[in-house]
C-alpha cells in the first residue's frame, strides 16, 4: 500500500533542511520512502491533502510510570515524603493486574493521542504493562520497578 501525503509542512530532523514547506511524503507499506518538495511519480493507493498540517517524527517519553495515571492528583499538595508514604505507596500496594492494565491503557491512549510513539516505563507489574503495550502497538523499553 502506498500513501502520498501532499502539501505538508515536514519536520525532517535533517540539519541541511530541517523544515520543508509544501512538501510531499511518500509512505510505502510501513516505511517512509521519500520526503521532498518534488511530487513523486507514479500511482498511489491513497493521496492525503495535508494543507495546514505538520508532519514530524513521533515524540519519545523517556520516563513513565504508566499505571500511575490512575492516581493523578491524588494526595496533591503534600511534600514528596508525605505524598509517597501516606498516599502513593499504600495505594500502589492495592493495585492488581487488572487495575495496572486499565491505568496503562488510559496512559497509552493519552500519550498516543499526543503524538508519542515510544515510551520508557519503570513500574511494577511489568508483565501486565507489557501486554497492554503490545496491544496498543507503541514502541517501549520496559524495566521492572518491583514485583513482576
Amino acid at each position: 500500500m502506498s500513501i502520498l501525503f501532499e502539501h505538508v509542512t515536514a519536520v525532517t530532523m535533517d540539519p541541511a533542511a530541517p523544515v520543508l514547506h509544501d512538501a510531499f511524503v511518500l509512505v510505502e507499506g510501513t516505511a517512509i520512502a521519500q520526503v521532498g518538495q518534488t511530487r513523486p511519480q507514479g500511482q498511489f493507493d491513497r493521496v492525503v491533502d495535508c494543507t495546514g498540517k505538520v508532519m514530524m517524527p513521533g515524540l519519545i517519553n523517556a520516563h513513565t510510570h504508566l499505571p500511575m495515571t490512575l492516581m493523578r492528583g491524588y494526595g496533591g499538595g503534600c511534600d514528596l515524603h508525605t505524598w509517597l508514604n501516606q498516599w502513593i505507596f499504600p495505594t500502589e500496594a492495592k493495585l492488581d493486574g487488572r487495575a495496572v492494565r486499565a491505568g496503562t491503557g488510559l496512559a497509552l491512549a493519552e500519550l498516543i493521542a499526543g503524538g508519542v510513539t515510544t515510551i520508557a516505563d519503570m513500574y511494577m507489574h511489568t508483565t501486565d504493562i507489557a501486554q497492554t503495550v503490545l496491544e496498543a502497538g507503541i514502541s517501549a523499553n520496559l524495566t521492572c520497578g518491583g514485583g513482576s
